[in-house]
């Protein structure tokens, strides 16, 4: 199988946020925006999940606790 990596971008339907309306969009005046590819998902909610299901060998992933 051929290796190679792949970008999953926070809106893509392949992650599934739970509760949906937990979950908000970041905002540009976010001292972290631009760190994230101009792009996240935030939330306070305590439970609040995010579920990414893949085949392949390992996943990379950034986030920023405050």
């Amino acid at each position: 199988m051929p290796g190679f990596n792949v970008s999953v971008q926070q809106y893509t339907p392949l992650i599934r946020y739970a509760p949906l309306n937990a979950w908000s969009p970041g905002s540009p005046a976010d001292s972290q925006f631009s760190k994230y590819n101009d792009g996240f998902r935030l939330t306070t909610a305590n439970g609040s999940t995010a579920t990414f299901d893949f085949n392949g060998t390992g996943v990379w992933y950034a986030f920023y606790i405050e």
